[in-house]
């Protein structure tokens, strides 16, 4: 072996044969979303290989866009607040936030196309990436860091409040972008400009939601600015997790020298919208190490039973995924002989 050749784990291979494995089996899905392509895109080699790596054990099966979990967590909690029995609303499940029926037979057949970015989406991409990772970096060493006397709590619910104000300034900003438009006063770059953003379409939602329980347009518009400035908004699966995981960061700040990774946003993200409706997640050790410490507490664990790995723990991964392989009933295991051959 060459000085240039790296030695490949052997876990990387053990891994990849256990997975395609189940996936044969048809004894487990592994969708890829909005974190697996964004990271890949920017990554500093070629994504290609990155993208044919999340596709082959995706298949066909992927997580809707992050924003549109969110917002469908959002409506259910207005759907709750509106029924007249609670008890009767669904929650929000795996199915709602996968873009097709995870219940189906894989083909034999994948069929990938290379996506088509326009003209600067990559590079303002990276350019949100690092303004990302520089803002939390700052809040690292400049906030957390320098008020190791406030509580995990405290800093929970500063979390969750400020999400609450990003959320209101990205909708009052989207109205005026659409405002700018329309009054000629900007001009847009794509036939996507011309369409508002999704958070208008969540808004307009929430008032067909409303106006069909009120007996007027004004007191439709009340209750949704009351419901949007309340704590109500902030009771959602998402908003606890991302609250809790930036907290645990933040409490860990006074001793730790090390600034986040730069994917810890991203990480924060991933988790927080995905978790809820994963049987198991394999991430990053930093992400996974604020989890467990969040879990393994019982005055903060979160009511999720979620097993997460890293490459901490990837011999108790492996050992997840035999017991998944030996789970697997013996007409299953027919059946998918009978099918794939």
């Amino acid at each position: 072996m060459s000085k240039s050749e790296k030695k490949v784990e052997d876990f990387y291979p053990a891994l990849y044969e256990k997975l395609l494995k189940l996936l044969r089996l048809q004894a487990i899905i592994c969708p890829y979303s909005d974190g697996h392509r964004n990271e890949s895109i920017v990554h500093p080699s070629s994504p290609e290989p990155l993208r044919d790596t999340y596709e082959v054990f995706g298949h066909s099966i992927s997580f809707k866009m992050y924003e549109v979990i969110k917002y469908k967590q959002i409506l259910n909690r207005v759907d709750t607040l509106l029924a007249d029995d609670a008890a009767t609303v669904p929650p929000v499940t795996s199915r709602d936030v996968l873009q097709s029926d995870p219940d189906i037979w894989f083909d034999r057949i994948r069929v990938s196309v290379k996506a088509f970015f326009p003209d600067g989406y990559l590079d303002s991409l990276k350019c949100w990436r690092d303004k990302t990772h520089i803002g939390i970096s700052d809040l690292f060493e400049n906030v957390w860091k320098k008020q190791p006397e406030r509580s995990w709590e405290y800093w929970r619910d500063q979390e969750a409040k400020g999400w609450r104000t990003q959320f209101l300034r990205g909708y009052y900003q989207e109205l005026q972008r659409v405002k700018e438009i329309q009054d000629g006063l900007r001009i847009p770059k794509t036939i996507d400009d011309l369409m508002p953003g999704p958070i208008i379409g969540l808004f307009n939602e929430l008032f067909a939601k409303f106006r069909a329980k009120v007996e007027s347009h004004e007191v439709a518009e009340k209750r949704i600015s009351e419901f949007v400035i309340s704590d109500e908004i902030l009771d959602l699966p998402f908003v606890h997790i991302q609250s809790a995981l930036n907290a645990t960061m933040a409490k860990k700040a006074a001793s730790q020298v090390k600034l986040p990774t730069q994917g810890f946003s991203t990480d924060v993200d991933s988790m927080s919208c995905l978790l809820p409706y994963c049987d198991a997640m394999f991430m990053d050790r930093e992400i996974v190490g604020l989890w467990r410490d969040i879990q393994s507490s019982p005055s903060r664990r979160l009511p999720y039973d979620t097993k997460v790995f890293s490459m901490a723990s990837k011999t108790e991964f492996l050992s997840y995924l035999d017991e998944l392989e030996q789970a697997v009933p013996a007409e299953q295991r027919r059946y998918s002989d009978e099918v794939l051959g």
